[in-house]
């Protein structure tokens, strides 16, 4: 428990504000996911963690702080939410007739002449 403790308070805190600060692609997040799976692995950790779900928890966090904030900083930056509303459920298409007599007699008509 006293390694989870530590693996709480001084490891994740600097990977998730120093992976999202730094703008990590997606080989530097294998690299810290393969780390910490190995510390799961070997028993440092006694459960498995994820980076990509603890960003992804971060930024949902920021993103639910920004937008309940009336006139945020930081709200000019996210993009304008779209008004667009798809039926796509009433839309009609026509299925392609398939003749299954036709195809399989031609697959059986390629599978002799292939053996003559």
């Amino acid at each position: 428990m006293e390694i989870d403790h530590l693996i709480k308070s001084l490891a994740l805190p600097n990977f998730t504000y120093c992976l999202s600060v730094y703008g990590a692609s997606e080989p530097d997040l294998n690299i810290i996911q393969h780390f910490l799976g190995r510390c799961h692995k070997l028993l440092f950790v006694s459960f498995p963690v994820s980076i990509k779900d603890l960003l992804y928890k971060q930024d949902c966090r920021i993103l639910k702080a920004i937008t309940s904030v009336d006139n945020h900083p930081l709200a000019t930056n996210l993009p304008a939410k779209k008004e667009n509303n798809y039926n796509l459920c009433k839309e009609q298409y026509v299925l392609p007739k398939v003749n299954p007599e036709r195809f399989m007699t031609s697959y059986v008509n390629r599978l002799i002449f292939k053996h003559i």
